[in-house]
């Protein structure tokens, strides 16, 4: 499925693997060196991401039921049964860097539209309570105490680590709404998928809002949710989304004090 890097072997320890330790209690996973990760921090476009790269790769639509066997959550398999898969490896991950992770296509999004995407997701887990609003919730926010952290420690290590690395690419959220084919063949380039214009513009089409968001409610119509394993309510992904960059440029002064820095430096300020 990626490039031509085939390690060959499979299992726990095969091809020279390293066993990292997730965050937060996650578990542990066994990393190759020819696998290719799809990281960011929660809420910030890699499901889009992983939609059009599997439409990229793979021969049949993506859709809500099997994007996740097409290109695994990390966070929702065992590392023996992802080291079991055939290599080399496509995963996604929210992990902050670790040297051990070879090959990194990195989404980043502006924090101040993660902020409300992030508040309205820990609501509807209802791992927050319902009438905290987002501005209370966000010095807790920019303070990391959220699932994975700070959203500033997180983008300024993998940046500052894997800077001018040839095995790692930055793809902003923002440009992927803007110029999706543009960004989607920088990926494709990385993880080594063919992407001539033709291929490019179908995976594009397919990963469109409208379609997603069209798949989404139909998966979500049929009462599935293996995906989102755990949660209380049903949790729209992609509708959200709209609603989260209309209001990403909205004044929040707390994040631009603490992140003015960082934000400039990716443009979004």
């Amino acid at each position: 499925m990626v490039g031509d890097r085939s390690g060959g072997e499979s299992g726990p320890g095969a091809g020279g693997g390293t066993l990292v330790r997730m965050a937060e209690g996650r578990g542990e996973l066994t990393v190759f060196d020819d696998d290719v990760f799809l990281a960011s921090y929660p809420r910030s476009g890699n499901t889009w991401l992983r939609f059009g790269v599997s439409n990229l790769a793979g021969e049949t639509p993506t859709t809500f039921d099997d994007f996740d066997e097409r290109i695994p959550d990390v966070y929702r398999r065992s590392d023996d049964e992802l080291s079991r898969r055939p290599r080399p490896r496509l995963l996604k991950t929210h992990e902050r860097h670790d040297p051990a992770y070879p090959t990194v296509v990195y989404v980043v999004r502006d924090p101040r539209a993660v902020a409300r995407s992030f508040h309205r997701y820990l609501r509807m887990r209802e791992l927050i309570a319902g009438e905290v609003s987002l501005e209370a919730f966000l010095p807790g926010f920019v303070d990391g105490e959220v699932p994975f952290g700070s959203w500033h420690e997180h983008v300024d290590g993998w940046l500052r680590a894997r800077s001018g690395d040839p095995h790692f690419l930055v793809v902003r959220y923002e440009d992927m709404l803007r110029d999706p084919r543009r960004c989607l063949r920088r990926a494709a380039d990385l993880i080594g998928l063919p992407a001539d214009a033709a291929a490019v513009d179908r995976a594009v089409e397919l990963s469109s809002r409208e379609r997603m968001r069209a798949l989404e409610d139909e998966y979500r119509g049929r009462g599935e949710g293996r995906w989102l394993r755990g949660a209380r309510r049903e949790i729209p992904f992609v509708g959200a989304a709209r609603e989260d960059d209309e209001g990403a440029t909205a004044p929040m002064a707390l994040v631009e004090e603490r992140w003015g820095s960082l934000m400039r430096a990716l443009g979004y300020l």
